[in-house]
C-alpha cells in the first residue's frame, strides 16, 4: 500500500483515504462503510462492590472463629481483580454484510485518535 493518502498511522494500524487496516490483519473499504459504532467497557464494578461487602461483613460479624480472615481474603482477592481490571474501547463498522467489530484497545488516546480519523474518512465519502 502506498503511503498516498494517509490519514493515520501508529504501528500496524492504517488508515488512509480509502482502507482501515485494523493492525490484526483485517482491511475495510472506507466507502463500503455506512456506519460506525464505538464502545466502551469499564472496569467491572460488580467485583468492588463484592470486594467493599465482603470486607465490612469481615469487619462487622464473625459467625464462626477466624471466619473474618477468609471473608476479608475473600473481599481483598475481588478488590484485587477490579484493581488489575482494564477498560476496553470497540469500534463496531456497517458495511453491506452487516455490523462487524473492527478495532478494539485498552489506550484511549489510540481509540479517541482511530475513530476521529475513521469519522473523517466515512464522512469524505458519503459527501
Amino acid at each position: 500500500m502506498s503511503v498516498d493518502g494517509l490519514l493515520y498511522e501508529n504501528g500496524k494500524i492504517r488508515i488512509t483515504k480509502n482502507i482501515f487496516a485494523n493492525g490484526e490483519g483485517e482491511q475495510f473499504v472506507i466507502a463500503t462503510i455506512k456506519g460506525l459504532r464505538d464502545e466502551h467497557k469499564g472496569k467491572p464494578t460488580g467485583l468492588l462492590v463484592m470486594g467493599l461487602i465482603l470486607i465490612a461483613l469481615a469487619i462487622t460479624i464473625q459467625p464462626f472463629p477466624y471466619s473474618q480472615y477468609a471473608m476479608g481474603g475473600v473481599g481483598a482477592f475481588f478488590l484485587a481483580l477490579y484493581m488489575f481490571s482494564k477498560e476496553n474501547w470497540r469500534l463496531y463498522l456497517t458495511g453491506p454484510q452487516g455490523e462487524a467489530e473492527a478495532f478494539r484497545t485498552r489506550d484511549p488516546e489510540v481509540f479517541r485518535d482511530v475513530s476521529r480519523t475513521l469519522k473523517k474518512a466515512i464522512a469524505a465519502h458519503l459527501g
